[in-house]
């Protein structure tokens, strides 16, 4: 028995040991394998995906021995594997955010690598029809002509205001000063491409103001303006192409057509009177003395004067003048004359145009309480503010506008006098979405 248990004894371990020597280690020549990533180990993907592949060196390879990449993402798959390489398939990234992902692969015992996966996330696509904007020639840089147009989805309606469900980039070149004549389309946007810089100005560049906005269903802007933080303009004669990264987030705005602007050069006179102008005031517009103090040093008060009615329907006026007094409410009676240099006691500031609104002094109209009829900066003459001892107070104007429009007239109300922390900050008066004849950087809606 004591035989029979050591034969059966040698017999397994025989049977063991031919089992194991069944899954050789080395290759029949008995030379080592060698097994070698001959691909950089980061590997980015766009957004669209598509194949790639991954190239390996193999020598002396193991008689049965395979390679199985393990692919750690769902939206990698292995396409083909073949000796010296593998090919894979990435899907595409609908997200906007970029992703990652790792392919790992091992040949037996020998070596092994790992492969680390980007992929971009998706670009935003916009095609839009429509341009819409201005050329200022060097009126904004002194350097560089300034174009500034829209591209749009929806465009605009006739009255110039945005459409419901519209998509509007506001773009802000600058190009080489040229001696641009109006073309049949308009004024072209010199050819080139257009790298951001955020103050812009220079020629070859796009700025800041460049921004993104949307219209709800209603009308309603979905979001406040979003601006440029990157990206590349191409112009052709045929067309626009931008990349533009707003917050974070690229996008690709295509534009096929002649890409022509308005001329949007401040014109010779702003006014659009043609003749002298008779005031008529409404009996029930307002008078409101908005106070900033002594706002210009010079030692006396400063007011923004405002004359409106209660629906911004007929004659208004307004005007930055600095009274005879240092205290809210007391001694604004006087005779105010334009002040053309410096401000100082009883002068006012003449009308002028800064970032799209009317300030310093101007007469204004509206027929319906939503656009303007008539307009005039004022540019000179008089007004004088009389005290009727009833707590109203009887306004005088014998005034000139910029080409030269008499415009009088004689009005009496009762001033109320606000703080201006108590109203906003010192800007002119604006009806309701009003944009004002140069660059303003506010979506026209409704």
């Amino acid at each position: 028995m004591r035989k029979l248990f050591l034969l059966s004894t040698v017999c397994l371990l025989a049977l063991v040991g031919c089992q194991q020597d069944d899954k050789p280690t080395k290759p029949n020549n008995g030379e080592e394998p060698k097994f070698e990533n001959v691909n950089p180990t980061e590997v980015t993907l766009p957004e669209e995906g598509g194949d790639f592949t991954i190239s390996y060196t193999l020598t002396n390879p193991i008689e049965g021995e395979t390679l199985e990449p393990v692919i750690n993402v769902e939206w990698i798959t292995l396409k083909a594997n073949e000796t010296g390489s593998l090919t894979f398939t990435a899907a595409a990234n609908t997200e906007i955010e970029p992703r990652e992902a790792s392919i790992f692969v091992a040949y037996a015992d020998v070596a092994s690598f790992t492969i680390n996966i980007s992929q971009a996330g998706a670009i935003l696509k916009y095609i839009t029809p429509h341009i819409d904007g201005q050329y200022f020639g060097t009126e904004y840089s002194g350097i560089s002509d300034n174009y500034y147009f829209y591209l749009s989805d929806k465009g605009f309606d006739a009255e110039g205001y945005g459409i419901p469900g519209g998509t509007y980039f506001h773009l802000d070149l600058y190009s080489e000063i040229q001696d641009l004549e109006r073309g049949l389309d308009g004024y072209i946007v010199p050819a080139g491409t257009y790298t951001f810089d955020a103050e812009g100005l220079e020629a070859g560049t796009f700025s800041a103001y460049t921004s993104l906005q949307k219209l709800d269903d209603e009308g309603n802007l979905e979001f406040d303006a979003k601006y440029a933080e990157g990206g590349e303009i191409t112009v052709t004669e045929n067309g626009i192409i931008a990349n533009l990264i707003f917050e974070g987030v690229p996008y690709l705005i295509t534009f096929e057509g002649v890409p022509a602007c308005e001329d949007g050069r401040a014109p010779e006179y702003y006014t659009t009177l043609t003749g002298d102008y008779q005031l008529n005031i409404r009996d029930d517009a307002s008078l409101l003395m908005i106070y900033y103090g002594d706002f210009y040093d010079c030692g006396y008060d400063n007011y923004l004067m405002y004359i409106q009615t209660p629906d911004m329907i007929g004659d208004m006026f307004q005007s930055d003048i600095v009274s005879g007094g240092n205290e809210m409410g007391t001694s604004i009676a006087g005779t105010y004359n334009v002040a053309y240099d410096a401000p100082g006691q009883f002068l006012y500031i003449p009308g002028y145009v800064n970032g799209g609104y009317m300030e310093g002094t101007w007469f204004f109209n509206s027929p319906d309480g939503q656009y303007y009829g008539d307009m005039a900066p004022i540019t000179g003459g008089t007004i004088e503010i009389a005290e009727n001892g009833d707590g109203t107070v009887t306004l005088t104007f014998d005034l000139i506008d910029d080409n030269d429009n008499a415009i009088t007239g004689t009005w009496t109300a009762e001033p109320v006098f606000e703080t201006a922390q108590s109203i906003s900050t010192k800007a002119g008066a604006q009806m309701k979405n009003y944009v004002m004849l140069p660059k303003n950087t506010a979506l026209p809606i409704r």
